[in-house]
């Protein structure tokens, strides 16, 4: 018989499937596992994610992420200091900083200011100089890739507003104030020693891709591009359109050892993700329904068989998310075509059956 003239019966299931549902022996960490299924679906059209929930704790900054350290020269001491592993908002990570400084300088002070968003590194000794060393490589000794070399997210400056640059601080020209989340003002005055970041994009990303194995049909576009040309000649050009796109952030300098005149590193990656999650919090975890979810994964032919499906959480630039092994839960709805058995049943009621 001509499957395509028959008629078949969509079949709509939902499953629920959760992080601790994985063999942890095989797969330690929730940013990334594989389970089995309950029952083997068959002729499956399609799959659509339609929720799930992701921890809200989860670490933006990390050895992993290659942004905890922070290379920084006092009056030509230099030092490296390290901050906690997790998660901060502005006002945690100005507490932080500030923590780690004064022990090593203790008129050293760091202030965040709500106004501008930007991070101040002050000192009130006219005396004494300091310098963010932006532009220093720090082995994190974790043998991954090598994040300093991106143009984005390259480490604990770049979170704080810093370009790849050393910044040295100059005396204030004008007092000043400045205003932090809960309306206390501080005083910068014209003795005070300054270094003064670009505004801080402190949150990290703000989506989470996911991927599930064999059935991702969302395209991407991949990141860290410095040289869009296949023209010799325009590599040049490619470096600065680089740099007017960044805009005020972006010092050319930086990525003239970058681009190059070799090859054109522009290019995008194909069926890479199954669904793109925006970052949304609400009660310690970030939920997502199905109407901030745009993806589906269509088949025609319908798969044979699923048995098993394997997730996999990262960023846009393939780093996996570090859920510290904080719980994750998914629905899905898998559609799958049955066979249309159009009969007539009489059905006979036993007496003791109530109608």
């Amino acid at each position: 018989m001509n499957n395509q003239n028959k008629t078949y019966l969509l079949n709509k299931k939902i499953i629920s499937i959760h992080s601790c549902d994985r063999d942890i022996s095989k797969w330690p960490n929730s940013n990334e596992f594989e389970v089995s299924l309950p029952i083997e679906y068959k002729k499956v059209s399609s799959i659509r994610m339609i929720g799930i929930q992701l921890p809200k704790n989860y670490h933006v900054f990390s050895n992993y992420n290659q942004n905890t350290k922070l290379a920084i020269d006092i009056s030509g001491s230099q030092h490296i200091i390290t901050i906690t592993e997790g998660s901060y908002t502005h006002e945690q990570m100005a507490t932080e900083l500030n923590y780690r400084l004064k022990s090593i300088d203790p008129s050293l002070n760091v202030y965040y200011n709500e106004i501008n968003t930007s991070f101040y590194f002050v000192h009130s000794n006219p005396s004494t100089s300091i310098t963010i060393q932006a532009n220093q490589y720090i082995d994190y000794n974790n043998n991954s890739y090598n994040y300093f070399n991106n143009t984005f997210n390259w480490g604990l400056p770049a979170y704080l507003g810093f370009e790849k640059l050393s910044y040295t601080s100059s005396k204030s020209s004008e007092n000043y104030i400045l205003i932090n989340s809960k309306n206390n003002i501080t005083n910068i005055t014209i003795n005070d020693n300054v270094i003064k970041s670009n505004p801080a994009p402190i949150f990290g990303d703000i989506d989470i891709y996911i991927e599930i194995d064999k059935f991702n049909s969302m395209d991407e576009i991949h990141p860290y591009s410095t040289n869009t040309t296949t023209h010799i000649q325009d590599s040049s050009l490619a470096c600065s359109t680089l740099h007017t796109l960044r805009g005020s952030k972006s010092v050319y300098s930086n990525y003239n050892k970058t681009c190059n005149k070799v090859t054109n590193d522009y290019y995008g990656k194909y069926n890479s993700a199954f669904a793109k999650i925006p970052i949304t919090e609400y009660n310690n975890h970030v939920v997502i329904l199905d109407s901030f979810l745009n993806n589906i994964y269509y088949s025609d032919p319908p798969v044979d068989s699923i048995k098993k499906l394997k997730f996999k959480f990262r960023y846009h630039d393939g780093r996996l998310v570090d859920f510290n092994n904080f719980p994750i839960s998914i629905t899905l709805e898998i559609n799958q075509l049955r066979d249309d058995f159009q009969q007539n049943y009489n059905i006979k009621i036993p007496p003791n059956y109530s109608t």
